[in-house]
């Protein structure tokens, strides 16, 4: 960054104490105008929120109403307006957080007397004709019909500000009474100090900023000699410069050309215009400044580059490259190198664009409040604070909310108000007021009460107690709604959101929410349970939806017939049902599976409702200490479900198995018999071994299926009765890996392919395709080989003969340890032999 500044009149060889001198000079001019500045911020945000709050007050007196006021004069205090004045100014102040008290002031002969305010106690040292000084001072002011601001002042409850200002009588321009609005003295700093806080940021880096320059320079003058040392000051000033937060930009003006030119801007001030250095130069900052601002500016501007001012501050609107406006704060003063030709001053410049729109949006919201200011429909009452709810004060809405006209219910004339209240509601009702006014806070409930009609409604009830002096309950102020309608619509609302509308069992939005509070460790074990309704879609097809909606209200009546009260029973896709049940063990839960099918079977036994069968499939797993997630669990459970639909004749999941075996029974002499005994055989031994029923259907689908891979072998191969030639043998030997392909294309097989890719291994690892050995080989795969060479053994086939079962076993144990896993074998002949000597 080049700079364009003459030499300062300093001794080529300056000592530090002149340096120091220098610098506290330059800091001292920098904190000087810094304060000039600041000052002048403040007493410009002074004036804005004090026009702020004189246009809250303005708005707040055209909300009251004139007729009320000017009643006040005759009538006195123990009016319904006076009340309803006195109300209003209540909620004025709980509704506004910038306003801490609101009052009525009267004249009469020169003098001024309270007529209503906010002061909720009633307490006559509260009055604002004994906290504010000089008020009647003001009076001429007042009655120029202008508003008067009050110095701060200071009383047992705090330091305040007020504001004073006239109500006129629109009809005829009679001054009716004078409006009083009291403000915390300390949020009111505290607003204007945060409102200062950019300004002070601006002013202490400005100090920060002048006081490196010209240390900076001095540095550069008293090391001028040492290059390595000029570098350093440079690299210090070009990293202040660069990185400051703020925009900068220096710029000369020339006083005999009149000529401006830009020295240099930081990435700051690029960033906020949106424009490179190049294109800023060409373009200029008054061609994006807004025409509105400029015509402003530009006078300042003027006035600065004449030598009027020395520095000015603007906030205005500048135009990014999109043709969108942004706001900055723009502050202009005078740098350095004044000569007669000129001069070199500075720009800093702040995006403000946030913090207008957060200035905009709260004068929205204090707008907005001031409008919604208004009588809401309802019962207001007044009562003392006792068990029958001693009514002093009902307005007009009593009529539509209870039936009672308002005399009826006020000292109790005709009834208490708490012989309206619900006899359950009523103890809650008194503890929660006494509550409140032990807290001293604002109360709040919703409850029934009971009209003249005999008839309910649902009520929101909110108020606050008034205090006597002695700190006594004196009476209650309130209002009471009529929320019936929202109450019962809340109620069908969450009924149907959580409910299926077909069978009145919860919805899956209802059991994903209820999740994380069923299944806490509290509740372990837990087990899933889903339920599928077999050959729903053949009988929506075939005797409409009608029909199917009347099989799936039949099984959710039946599944809820064997859910205990804290199940959680849900339907959950058009025939899918899930269970939630809290500490269910997985035996108990198996057990529950065979009685859902024990009375489905009975149902079916009746006929006395369809022509046809019901059929469900039902997969579970179960969550506890040691078991898998929630999510898991119901993975499991949804494919125990699909792999039971398989082997359930009446799913759509059976029919590809049975397309599946009906073309493998074409091709080759294996039999559907043989398919369902290796699926005896196996599920005999896989029980001996312990395993699940997940593990068992498995199994029994293995059965059906290890063979599947022989579709893809020649018929003349598969059905040959001599021995296969070596050619031949290699492609049998391929079936394996053919069935594997054909299941892992399948969804619904997948989970198997990989016991029936290895069902030929051997134990001592001379098997094929892949040659594993031992317990490389799937377990599934190891019980099939068993029990294939004992069927293999004992039923005919075209190139061997048959043998006995004796014959077969002890084949079988002579296999054990080298074809056979001879744990599996060990079990497989203890288990024939058991069967043998139960059936002689």
């Amino acid at each position: 960054m080049e700079m364009h500044n003459k030499s300062i009149p300093v001794s080529k060889s300056i000592n530090t104490r002149v340096r120091k001198l220098y610098i506290a000079t330059v800091a001292f001019a920098a904190l000087l105008l810094s304060l000039v500045y600041l000052a002048f911020s403040w007493v410009n945000y002074y004036k804005a929120h004090a026009a702020e709050a004189t246009k809250l007050a303005h708005t707040i007196s055209a909300l009251l109403p004139k007729g009320h006021i000017k009643s006040l004069e005759t009538n006195g205090k123990d009016t319904p307006e006076h009340a309803m004045l006195k109300q209003m100014l209540v909620r004025l102040v709980e509704s506004l957080d910038s306003v801490q008290y609101a009052f009525l002031i009267g004249e009469s002969d020169e003098r001024l007397y309270l007529l209503v305010d906010s002061n909720i106690g009633e307490n006559p040292d509260f009055s604002p004709l004994n906290q504010v000084d000089n008020i009647e001072a003001g009076l001429n002011k007042l009655k120029s019909d202008e508003s008067m601001l009050t110095r701060s002042v200071s009383n047992a409850w705090g330091k305040w500000i007020r504001l004073f200002l006239p109500i006129i009588d629109p009809t005829n321009q009679e001054r009716l009474a004078y409006l009083g609005v009291s403000y915390s003295f300390n949020e009111w700093e505290a607003a204007l100090c945060k409102a200062m806080l950019p300004n002070i940021l601006i002013a202490l880096y400005s100090i920060v900023l002048l006081t490196a320059l010209a240390w900076i320079w001095t540095k550069h003058i008293a090391f001028k000699s040492s290059s390595r040392t000029i570098a350093l000051q440079e690299e210090l000033y070009r990293n202040l410069f660069e990185n400051a937060p703020i925009g900068i930009i220096l710029t000369s003006y020339n006083k005999l050309e009149n000529k401006l030119k830009v020295l240099n801007t930081n990435p700051a001030a690029l960033r906020i215009y949106g424009r490179d250095f190049d294109e800023f130069l060409k373009i200029g900052w008054k061609e994006i400044t807004h025409p509105d601002d400029l015509k402003t500016e530009m006078i300042q501007f003027n006035r600065f580059l004449k030598g009027e001012i020395n520095e000015y501050t603007i906030e205005k609107r500048i135009q990014k490259p999109d043709g969108t406006y942004i706001w900055v704060n723009t502050k202009v003063s005078s740098y350095i190198d004044k000569t007669n030709d000129g001069f070199i001053y500075l720009c800093l410049l702040e995006d403000i664009s946030a913090h207008k729109e957060a200035i905009d949006a709260l004068r929205e919201s204090e707008r907005s409040k001031s409008v919604l200011l208004k009588h809401l429909p309802g019962m207001a009452y007044r009562s003392r604070y006792d068990r029958d709810w001693t009514m002093e004060f009902v307005s007009e809405g009593s009529l539509a909310l209870t039936g009672y006209a308002p005399e009826s219910l006020v000292m109790n004339k005709e009834l208490s108000y708490n012989d309206l209240v619900v006899e359950q509601y009523r103890e809650l009702l008194w503890n929660k007021w006494t509550k409140c006014l032990e807290e001293n806070k604002m109360f709040h409930l919703v409850y029934e009460i009971k009209t003249k009609a005999s008839g309910r409604k649902w009520v929101q009830e909110m108020g606050q107690g008034i205090f006597a002096d002695d700190g006594s309950v004196a009476a209650l102020e309130g209002i009471v709604f009529d929320i019936t309608e929202q109450k019962e619509s809340e109620s069908r609302i969450a009924y149907l959101k959580d409910r299926d509308v077909l069978t009145e069992t919860y919805n899956r939005a209802y059991l994903d929410n209820c999740t994380n509070q069923i299944f806490g460790a509290e509740n372990w074990p837990i087990s899933i349970v889903i339920c599928d309704i077999n050959g729903l879609k053949m009988i929506n097809d075939t005797y409409g939806h009608s029909e199917g909606d009347r099989v799936i209200v039949e099984v959710a009546t039946l599944l809820k017939a064997f859910c205990q009260e804290e199940y959680v029973l849900g339907r959950t896709g058009g025939g899918e049902f899930t269970v939630f049940m809290p500490h269910v063990s997985s035996e108990e839960v198996h057990k529950w599976k065979e009685d859902i099918q024990r009375a489905v079977y009975g149902f079916n036994q009746a006929k006395t409702r369809f022509i046809y069968d019901l059929s469900i499939s039902i997969g579970h797993s179960t969550v506890d200490k040691t078991h898998q997630s929630i999510d898991t669990a119901l993975k499991v459970a949804n494919e125990y479900l699909k792999h039971r639909k398989l082997l359930t004749q009446s799913s759509s999941h059976h029919s590809i198995l049975s397309s599946i075996m009906a073309t493998l029974y074409a091709k080759s002499q294996e039999t559907e018999e043989h398919g369902k005994r290796l699926g005896v055989l196996t599920r005999l031994i896989g029980q001996r071994l312990g395993l699940g029923q997940k593990e068992l259907d498995d199994l029994e689908l293995l059965s059906m299926l290890h063979d599947l891979g022989k579709i893809g072998v020649d018929d003349s191969i598969l059905n040959k009765p001599d021995k296969l030639s070596p050619f031949e043998w290699e492609q049998m030997k391929k079936h394996p890996e053919i069935g594997y392909k054909i299941a892992m294309s399948s969804p619904e097989l997948e989970h198997i392919a990989e016991y029936i890719l290895h069902h030929h291994e051997r134990w001592d690892g001379d098997g094929y395709p892949s040659g594993l050995k031992g317990e490389e080989i799937p377990l599934p795969s190891r019980i099939l080989a068993v029990a294939d060479a004992f069927d293999a053994m004992t039923e005919d086939r075209i190139y061997q003969n048959t043998m006995s079962v004796e014959e077969a076993l002890e084949e079988i144990k002579k296999c054990s340890g080298t074809q056979l896993d001879p744990r599996i074998a060990q079990v497989f002949v203890e288990v024939i032999l058991e069967q043998a000597k139960d059936c002689s």
